[in-house]
């Protein structure tokens, strides 16, 4: 509960928006810029989100700027830290190269593997080109000790662009293939449902109506996706964890969507010929400070190809 001295300066900032609503002739543009913004303020509010994040845009406030970005630089270190102890169960050094699949805008795989001085080859396959060389140019900032490259490409068409792989990484990859998969059948584009939380939502709304049969294809795509790019004995590692965005929706159906799917996807490789060790990695996430546990992994080993 706000104190009465803050409680009144926001009745009175409220007081002023709804004077210069009734006044000022506002464009389209502006009521849906204006109201998106109260909406996210109200979600804000109610998902206590002012604890993490200031939201100020105001560009001389030097202290919160900073602040924000040093919470968000916190948050992805220790991403990368959680991501460490992942690896901790893959002998590195007999891995030349590493595919990453699917990354986004910040290397959180690349940054385990920063910690873990990791030498050899590390390759990026997206669609998004615009992720990939961000990826690219974050790296050179830190002299990365492996090589980095990154291909164009859907998951599918890259296996006719590399050879099958020993080692495959995945952070998050699931909810950006079901956005992928079905965005624009819905009628939704991928960069307006990460710019709009109101039909980001409508997006998953629309999924779990249908989740056995879309889940099905997302299993059967990214089954046949490994099964392409991966040599016999090759590492396969993915994590899903519940996400920034599923918390702050509310939308604990989807979180449990992807963890679904994660599983059935292990339970697809194993009968088409790995091994799981997914087991393993309790023990080493057992920790307060990791970012998310076994239960978000998938670790399996190819025994037959």
């Amino acid at each position: 509960m706000a104190s009465s001295g803050t409680a009144a300066k926001i009745y009175e900032k409220l007081e002023n928006i709804r004077d210069c609503c009734s006044v000022i002739p506002l464009s389209p543009l502006e009521e849906d810029r204006l109201l998106r913004e109260l909406i996210n303020v109200d979600r804000r509010l109610r998902t206590r989100d002012y604890t993490i994040h200031s939201h100020n845009t105001g560009t001389f406030n030097l202290v919160e700027r900073n602040r924000d970005f040093f919470t968000e630089l916190q948050f992805h270190s220790s991403m990368g830290r959680t991501w460490e102890k992942v690896l901790d169960g893959v002998q590195l050094s007999s891995h030349r190269a590493i595919l990453d699949l699917c990354p986004g805008y910040f290397p959180k795989i690349e940054l385990a593997l920063l910690y873990k001085n990791y030498r050899g080859e590390v390759r990026a396959i997206n669609k998004d080109g615009e992720a990939l060389e961000q990826m690219n140019q974050f790296l050179k900032m830190f002299n990365a000790p492996f090589t980095f490259s990154y291909t164009v490409s859907d998951l599918l068409d890259a296996s006719d662009k590399f050879e099958p792989a020993s080692l495959l990484l995945g952070n998050h990859i699931i909810d950006d293939i079901y956005i992928d998969f079905f965005g624009r059948e819905l009628g939704f584009s991928s960069t307006e449902l990460y710019s709009d939380q109101d039909l980001l939502e409508r997006f998953w709304r629309c999924i779990l109506k249908e989740s056995t049969l879309r889940r099905g294809a997302v299993v059967s795509y990214l089954v046949e996706a490994l099964g392409a790019l991966t040599a016999e004995r090759a590492e396969v590692v993915l994590v899903q964890y519940p996400s920034y965005i599923e918390r702050q929706l509310g939308i604990q159906e989807v979180s449990d969507l992807h963890l679904r799917t994660l599983r059935e996807i292990e339970i697809a490789l194993v009968q088409d010929g790995f091994v799981s060790k997914t087991s393993a990695l309790e023990s080493r996430l057992d920790n307060p400070a990791m970012r998310f546990n076994a239960e978000h992994c998938l670790h399996v080993v190819r025994h037959k190809r």
